[in-house]
């Protein structure tokens, strides 16, 4: 039993996740107020990366840093990620709901999420390849998505600045090095303390992860709470297709790529910074819904979608540790 409760926080994180949204919905509004819990989004952020980076030393990021291996993975995945993955959901989506197809491309335009680089260690992924890419498409981002958006809406375009997007970008990049930079302090400051509960820190990094589903859902009560139950099922439902496109995607990239490889790019490529497209659908297309609830709502198959990648990883080890050789051939 003790075990199962562990695991909550692990293989079937899902679980909480979902439960997390679920409360995110249903709990009264004014329960917290909504600056607070948006004022959390950063930390539990922070959080995740945090102890996210308890895992693994510093030694092997610059490792990574220097591979060329390494770079030539970026060159290859980012463009599918920042351009053919959003623009295959939005061709998939626009025959059944057009309504929805452009605030769903938007969300899909967004780098990678932070939380992607807790579930690929969780799942056994490359967690070297997962930072380099959340730290690759960040960078990217402030000049991709309003060039693609001008492919699909060049009137909307407009509407999104240059310099905003790059204040965003050096935002999440903050974000993302200074919880990185303190783990490592906190690795030199502790060695002992940190071996001995090494198993537990991305457990840790999953329940920021859970809280940060509660927290952006509840934190941004307002701008959905006055939405028609049928304008939500059909964002989710927007939603669905696009993150079923991507793991479609992911059947070929599976076979060609080392399994380590395939299961990070997949896990950032449904796992995306969904917070940031509801701050640009924020500023640059308020009061437009259409904008707003698929960034919200990609959370719900997002969820899925992460778990189930996270299964077929898992499935993939068990098979090859029961291998007469125990080695995985490539």
């Amino acid at each position: 039993m003790a075990a199962w409760w562990r695991s909550l926080f692990g293989p079937r994180f899902w679980v909480m996740a979902y439960g997390a949204m679920i409360l995110g919905f249903v709990l009264p509004a004014g329960w917290l107020p909504e600056t607070f819990l948006q004022g959390m989004v950063p930390l539990l952020l922070g959080g995740i990366l945090f102890f996210s980076g308890l895992r693994f030393p510093l030694w092997e990021m610059c490792e990574a840093a220097c591979s060329p291996r390494l770079y030539r993975q970026l060159l290859a995945l980012l463009p599918v990620k920042l351009a053919v993955l959003p623009i295959l959901a939005y061709l998939c989506v626009l025959p059944f709901l057009p309504a929805w197809a452009v605030g769903v491309y938007l969300v899909m335009l967004m780098p990678m999420g932070l939380s992607s680089i807790a579930f690929t260690d969780l799942y056994r992924g490359n967690r070297m390849l997962s930072i380099a890419l959340v730290v690759g498409s960040s960078v990217l981002a402030p000049v991709s998505v309003p060039l693609l958006v001008m492919v699909i809406q060049p009137s909307d375009a407009e509407r999104l600045p240059w310099l905003p997007l790059l204040a965003q970008a050096g935002y999440i990049l903050t974000l993302l090095l200074l919880p990185l930079i303190a783990s490592q302090f906190a690795r030199g400051l502790f060695p002992r303390t940190v071996a001995r509960y090494q198993l537990s820190w991305n457990a840790w990094a999953i329940c920021c992860s859970c809280l940060l589903v509660l927290a952006s859902i509840s934190g941004t009560r307002s701008m959905w709470q006055g939405a028609a139950w049928e304008s939500l099922l059909g964002a989710v439902i927007a939603c669905s297709i696009a993150t079923l496109v991507t793991m479609l995607a992911m059947v070929p990239l599976w076979r060609l790529m080392r399994r380590e490889d395939a299961v990070a790019f997949a896990l950032g490529s449904i796992f995306m910074n969904n917070g940031l497209a509801v701050a640009f659908a924020l500023q640059f297309f308020p009061n437009q819904v259409t904008m707003i609830l698929p960034a919200v709502l990609m959370q719900v198959p997002m969820v899925a979608g992460t778990a189930y990648i996270g299964w077929l990883a898992m499935r993939h080890h068990r098979l090859v540790s029961v291998d007469s050789g125990g080695k995985q051939i490539e």
